[in-house]
């Protein structure tokens, strides 16, 4: 039995689908399904509108929406940017 993070339930199996290595959070079978598919697929970014593979970043604007690795960047960079101007 373990806790999948992502469902925030107690699943009953001994096999852990997927284990993040610097926090130790486990996710189910269904999880890991969905992981698998979002390193499979190919997708849209909804910000700079380009077709992407692998996991995607997670907006800062508002922390629910995927982008590509390079709008998640960007976001990373203006926001660091726009916290040295404040000092």
């Amino acid at each position: 039995m373990f806790y999948c993070e992502h469902h925030q339930r107690v699943e009953d199996s001994d096999f852990v689908g997927y284990v993040e290595r610097e926090t130790g959070r486990a996710t189910c079978d269904e999880c890991e399904d969905e992981i698998d598919r979002r390193w499979t697929s190919i997708q849209t970014c909804p910000t700079c509108h380009q077709h992407y593979t692998g996991y995607p970043a997670l907006s800062r604007k508002d922390n629910a929406t995927d982008i590509c690795s390079d709008c998640g960047t960007r976001e990373a960079l203006e926001e660091y940017v726009a916290s040295r101007k404040s000092l």
